[in-house]
């Protein structure tokens, strides 16, 4: 057909200018939105999404249609509206910095049918900064989301509240009213229509005053009165009213009508196609004697899209109306030719839309708003809360099977936010969506999706966030280094010097905050306890105190291992189809991973330049750590979050090759980027940041663990204490002995190595620690991370480092550590294990007063001795009877080392 251009729609929005994006529809496809809409957004650098569809096309989909709905909840925000009749609008609005915007209005909905197996009708405008004509029109737009928004409190509507933050040029975009036109250049004024007022026909209406003299139009769906047919008669007596159609896919009975002045068109015979394709573009084309106007988008020509004069429109809507004095519009968009005349009585099948109207309230009786995800913690946002007592919430994966419930009663209502605040201390991570049911188990609500609060604060388009994202994402595909994450771990966030905006007095200092983790409102743990429990909220949003960057980048961290334990992980994500017919079949596309690229060779200044970045933040990293300990810190889910990050590092950076090539010359070779030369008081070797980093931890963790009772940060510590653990296996495996001339330091090195496993070892080892074959497994996919070319030999060490600290706890736990003497004779050397000091060694052991004896501890972790450097030792003495020690029985086990 001459003049029609077929263009994916999503293929002409420009790359790398948005952070955000609204997109509407009616039916929704989660198999094509997943796969291939998720992706061309994240290539585009689109992260913050939020999705608004019919409510009763999402009732339908969820448990039944929804089976592969990986990404629902965690990468964008899904949120169900209702409408007397149907929420219908197909639309999305793209926004960036710089002034950048992007509206997609259409016909087409979010399934792989409307975005390209289907005959759809779409307008595209890009949008350059708030003094662009066409920005006035971009502008009333977003002003209709935000008022969509509005009915879906929770994380969803934070989304939209970033949106107006990081795309501040919206407030200097000028407001015109409607129905008035913007002039958007080149002759054309464009309007834009919905049904919020008096209806879009009725708008029409208003706007075109001349003399009418034809009418073309398209549309899948007509009511069986042919009301708004019949409406266009009335309303243009003198116009002829061209309807092409699809006879065997049209939808409405029309065989019994009389009209004056429609005459019907086979769109077949315009498409000319092989396979044809279902038309289902919705356009109203006007002419006058000196105009013409072209309206389309997402209404069909019946009643309750666009209203008569008799009736109002049911549907929400949403359509871009046209007007310009010159040119062809139809011969533009390929309809210069109309086709084969047909009769009415060809087109008689059946209206499947008459009974859209009060879906909702005959269904249920009450409305869940939205659901929100934060841990063990859930937001159940219910518009109607009375007599719920006696009901409970189910959660339901995607295939519609149970995967719990938790009743409301004795649970708090909220009342300012609307919410009910429940806490379930087992919630599988599988769960997609809840419902209410009674106690004679039936269904008393809708389904809602369960948002993921945590996840989705990744999303926050604040360009901190997204640089950390974007690096992230980077590394996970190996296209990058490790070392780059360096640029955004900063260990003074572990200081309460660096908590965000709450003193240790509990109270909230709302000027006093700043956005050190880059996003913005949302606080880690301990300033989320610190916070007095009034402004823990705001709107029904959680600070949410699970998303600091180092939980985010450990996160990360934790997914590239497990795709290394897991070489045949399937990324297979699969997506559904969005009406019943076509969702059964779809299939979605399954893309490979990309391939590794391999670093560039770097230059001498480039490598040394790297060098000193690893250095600087261990170094750094090993300060907080002393500045902690001294400060009787109590370890909470950020310092695990860092130590296991930390220790990940060293698996990874250890005797790593780079490249490293001359700019003036060809000469290339290897560098190793942090050597283990035995070199333990030597701030760049290896040795001695392993031995410093596991010694002050564990000198932390005899402070305890902060847990605050708190079910969300206690599993969170238990994925920690599992990846630290068996990370700290591996790197004290790793330590080597330094060759001096002082034998007492070729001794040294291995009490510490000992005492470095064996304390943490008694502190922070997961529950099934002393299973061989777990330990076997585990030190054998950490080998898959270093670049040691002898992975037997290498795995013979780390598991004999494995079994000969089982056999030390083994011996220890027998000597009964919980009986401790107030007196016990000891002598320098002696290995003794005290509550506040865990296991150590005596260095120094001096007589005192009354009997009593003065002693001088030694072992990793505290500072390096003033006096031999060859040990460390700690800052004080005590006394032997008030230090309450006990001297382990050694001998017969280190005859084995």
């Amino acid at each position: 057909m001459s003049g029609r251009r077929e263009i994916p729609i999503l293929s002409v929005l420009p790359a790398k200018r948005f952070h955000s994006c609204v997109l509407t529809t009616y039916s929704f496809d989660f198999n094509y939105f997943n796969h291939d809409v998720l992706a061309g957004l994240s290539r585009a650098g689109v992260r913050n999404i939020c999705v608004y569809v019919d409510d009763s096309m999402l009732q339908e989909y969820l448990g039944n249609l929804s089976g592969y709905a990986s990404g629902a909840a965690k990468r964008y925000s899904l949120s169900s509206i209702v409408r007397k009749g149907a929420f219908h609008p197909k639309m999305s609005l793209f926004f960036g910095r710089d002034g950048h915007g992007f509206l997609i209005i259409g016909s087409g909905n979010l399934t792989a049918a409307g975005h390209g197996k289907n005959q759809e009708l779409w307008g595209a405008f890009h949008i350059d900064g708030p003094t662009d004509p066409k920005a006035p029109l971009f502008k009333q737009a977003w002003e209709y989301i935000k008022a969509v928004g509005n009915e879906a409190p929770g994380v969803s509507l934070r989304k939209l509240e970033w949106i107006e933050t990081h795309t501040p040029w919206l407030k200097d975009i000028g407001q015109v009213a409607q129905p008035s036109g913007f002039n958007i250049g080149n002759g054309v004024e464009a309007f834009f229509l919905t049904n919020t007022s008096n209806g879009i026909l009725h708008d029409l209406q208003t706007i075109v005053q001349e003399k009418v003299i034809e009418c073309t139009l398209i549309s899948p769906f007509f009511d069986n009165k042919a009301a708004v047919l019949l409406e266009l008669e009335r309303i243009y007596p003198n116009a002829l009213i061209h309807s092409i159609v699809q006879p065997d896919t049209c939808t409405g009975d029309l065989s019994g009508k009389t009209f004056k002045s429609v005459r019907f068109y086979d769109w077949n015979t315009i498409a000319n196609e092989k396979g044809k394709r279902y038309l289902h573009a919705k356009l109203l084309h006007i002419r006058t004697t000196s105009t013409e106007y072209c309206l389309f988008g997402s209404a069909n020509l019946t009643a309750p899209a666009l209203g008569t004069e008799e009736i109002l429109p049911s549907n929400e809507e949403v359509c871009l109306l046209f007007k310009q004095d010159n040119g062809n519009w139809l011969e533009e968009i390929g309809l210069s030719s109309r086709g084969d005349v047909i009769s009415a009585k060809d087109i008689s099948n059946q209206d499947n839309q008459s009974n859209t109207e009060n879906r909702f309230t005959a269904q249920h009786r009450y409305r869940l708003k939205a659901i929100d995800r934060i841990g063990t913690n859930l937001h159940v946002y219910i518009e109607k809360n009375d007599d719920l007592q006696n009901a409970a919430l189910l959660f339901f994966d995607g295939w519609g099977e149970e995967q719990g419930r938790i009743g409301l009663v004795n649970c708090e209502f909220k009342e300012e936010a609307g919410y009910y605040n429940l806490v379930i201390e087992q919630l599988s991570d599988v769960i997609l969506y809840g419902q209410l049911f009674d106690k004679a188990e039936t269904a008393i609500s809708n389904k809602q999706i369960i948002h993921d609060m945590v996840a989705l604060s990744h999303t926050n388009p604040d360009p901190n966030t997204q640089r950390l994202e974007e690096i992230l994402d980077r590394i996970e595909f190996a296209d990058a280094e490790m070392v780059e994450i360096l640029s955004y771990l900063d260990p003074e966030d572990l200081t309460d010097e660096k908590l965000t905006g709450a003193g240790r007095n509990g109270n909230y200092d709302k000027k006093g905050r700043t956005n050190t983790d880059g996003t913005g409102e949302i606080l880690p743990y301990d300033e989320f306890t610190k916070i007095s429990p009034e402004y823990q909220y705001r709107g029904g949003i959680s600070y949410l105190y699970g998303t600091h960057r180092i939980e985010r980048i450990l996160e990360t961290l934790r997914t590239i291992f497990e795709k290394l334990k897991i070489r045949d992980i399937d990324i297979f994500s699969q997506d559904e189809e969005a009406d019943k017919e076509t969702l059964e079949s779809s299939t979605g596309r399954v893309d490979k991973e990309p391939p590794a690229k391999h670093v560039p060779p770097q230059t001498p200044s480039a490598f040394t330049s790297l060098q000193k970045n690893v250095f600087r933040f261990f170094n750094q990293y090993i300060a907080i750590l002393e500045k902690q300990r001294q400060k009787k810190h109590r370890v909470n889910v950020l310092d695990t979050s860092m130590f296991s990050i930390a220790l990940h590092l060293l698996l990874d950076f250890v005797d790593k090759p780079i490249l490293v090539k001359k700019k003036t010359e060809d000469e290339e070779y290897e560098e190793i980027l942090l050597k283990a030369d035995g070199e333990y008081f030597k701030e760049e070797d290896y040795c001695r940041i392993v031995t410093d980093i596991i010694g002050k931890f564990t000198m932390l963790l005899m402070n305890g663990i902060d847990d605050a009772s708190d079910e969300y940060v206690r599993r969170r510590i238990e994925k920690c204490r599992r990846i630290a653990f068996w990370h700290a296996v591996c790197c004290i495996a790793r330590l080597v002995p330094f060759k001096c001339k002082d034998k007492n330091f070729t001794d040294n090195w291995l009490v510490w190595k000992w005492e470095l496993g064996i304390n943490l070892r008694y502190f922070f080892a997961p529950d099934d620690t002393d299973n061989e074959a777990v330990a076997w497994e585990e030190i054998e996919h950490r080998i898959q991370m270093m670049h040691d070319t002898s992975e037997k030999s290498l795995l013979s060490k780390i598991f004999n480092t494995w079994l000969y600290l089982e056999k030390l706890s083994r011996h220890y736990n027998n000597q009964n550590l919980n009986e401790l003497n107030e007196y016990e004779p000891c002598k320098k050397g002696d290995l003794v294990f005290s509550k506040h000091f865990g296991f150590s060694h005596l260095i120094k052991v001096a007589p005192y007063k009354n009997g009593q004896h003065k002693i001088t501890l030694a072992r990793a972790g505290y500072p390096p001795s003033k006096n031999d450097i060859l040990d460390f030792e700690d800052d004080n003495q005590y006394i032997a009877e008030i230090s309450k020690i006990k001297v382990l029985e050694v001998s017969e086990v280190l005859d084995g080392i």
